[in-house]
């Protein structure tokens, strides 16, 4: 399909290192549609590709819809989608932050769209702000926008192992170590991280640099939310954000609903859906500190934990060798914390 011929183009809304969003109207349906159209038919075709790959399979209210592609008259590839009134959550203009309970609600619309993605089979890879539109009303809504850097479970489009695909603000530690096993609890993690912003104003993990960004997902646990802000943060939402969080994808949520679950428990003022896994451990902590047993004696000796011990009975696994897209972090893997600490 020709872009000239279904579409009247209008002003430009927006541009990237990539391509241009330009707001147009649909000559068959009259509406207003928003057409991302590439500077230049060359390797980024394969990411719009992806794109509209991704979006024609799924309908889902927080998804932006899938409207036609084509190209232009010279040749360019275009995507068309349907218009969204709103700013993405980087570029409000409202100043003031977002009510806890709304912030929740929204994470949680988001939540239920990435998970009926990855029952798709397609993980998005680069959520964040700027790729979550805010959509006025009463309540709001979320659009999650740009599948360009989604994966296909089913499909050949899989990034080539080492490489570093996201955004190092949001992106899950197996993203960091260029791991080929990122699936959608990837996802999960950067909604958390979106979370934590939206409650505290700022990023978990933040620095000089792109590198020590992610030396610092890979390496550090996010601060509490509470040491952030000066008004209370509901216990709720402080476990929601620790476990989606989690290091190790097998410790977060398992699920999209799973994760939206605990984020409207959260709403309700119940921490149960999240605090449930923890409070065993609880427990035998409890028990071994009321009998003055020696916690690193404790430590040293208690039985390892299923994932743990298959994770022992795992041959390990070499490296990948390094490459000019991940040799800032390739010894991440290789040398551990402490290799790490000593290497800067």
């Amino acid at each position: 399909m020709r872009l000239e011929e279904r579409f009247d183009l209008h002003e430009k809304v927006g541009e990237g290192a990539t391509g241009t969003v330009v707001r147009a109207t649909d000559r068959q349906t009259g509406e207003i549609v928003a057409v991302k159209i590439l500077h230049q038919a060359g390797i980024e075709r394969e990411r719009l590709a992806r794109e509209i790959e991704a979006i024609r399979r799924l309908q889902h209210p927080a998804i932006v819809k899938y409207v036609c592609d084509g190209e232009t008259a010279g040749g360019i590839p275009f995507l068309a989608m349907e218009w969204v009134d709103g700013d993405n959550l980087a570029e409000r203009k409202d100043p003031t932050r977002i009510p806890d309970r709304v912030a929740l609600d929204l994470v949680a619309q988001a939540a239920d769209a990435v998970g009926r993605a990855h029952a798709a089979n397609i993980v998005h890879r680069d959520i964040k702000p700027g790729n979550l539109i805010l959509v006025p009303g009463d309540p709001p809504g979320i659009k999650i926008v740009d599948f360009g850097l989604a994966i296909f479970a089913e499909s050949a489009m899989l990034t080539r192992p080492g490489a570093l695909v996201g955004t190092p603000n949001y992106m899950a530690p197996e993203q960091v170590r260029g791991s080929r096993e990122v699936d959608g609890r990837a996802d999960l993690y950067a909604l958390g991280a979106v979370l934590f912003e939206l409650i505290t104003g700022q990023p978990p993990f933040d620095g000089p640099s792109a590198v020590a960004i992610l030396v610092k997902v890979v390496l550090e646990e996010p601060p509490r939310l509470q040491l952030l802000r000066r008004e209370p943060v509901a216990p709720a939402i402080e476990d929601v954000v620790s476990r989606a969080m989690r290091k190790r994808p097998e410790d977060r949520f398992q699920s999209g609903r799973e994760m939206a679950s605990a984020l409207r428990a959260a709403m309700r003022g119940d921490g149960t859906a999240v605090r449930k896994r923890r409070s065993r451990v609880a427990r035998v902590v409890a028990v071994l500190l009321a009998s003055g047993a020696d916690r690193r004696y404790a430590m040293a000796t208690s039985a390892p934990s299923r994932a743990s011990a298959s994770a022992m009975a795992r041959p390990t696994r070499t490296a990948p060798p390094v490459t000019s897209a991940t040799w800032p972090f390739s010894f991440l893997t290789r040398l551990g914390p402490c290799g790490l600490i000593w290497q800067l």
